[in-house]
């Protein structure tokens, strides 16, 4: 195996290791679900309860610049 190809294999590890740390942060920290392919029908399709969507890149500037609103958003009709 190259050293190209492991130094590849470890960044995607790490990688998916980030995603899943995010994932539970994100849980923790307040109350989003996050949308997947397996989750994304049970939580919108015939549901009685208000929904926002925050479609978000890491890479994107604007969903950087946005994403504060969008928490502040939750935190304030959270509990409606």
């Amino acid at each position: 195996m190259k050293l190209d190809d492991q130094i590849h294999g470890v960044r995607l590890s790490f990688l998916l290791c980030l995603l899943k740390f995010l994932r539970l942060f994100i849980k923790w920290w307040c109350d989003v679900t996050l949308l997947t392919p397996e989750n994304v029908k049970s939580v919108l399709v015939n549901s009685s309860a208000a929904t926002v969507v925050e479609f978000y890149a890491a890479w994107c500037g604007h969903c950087i610049a946005f994403s504060p609103i969008y928490k502040s958003l939750l935190t304030s009709v959270s509990y409606w």
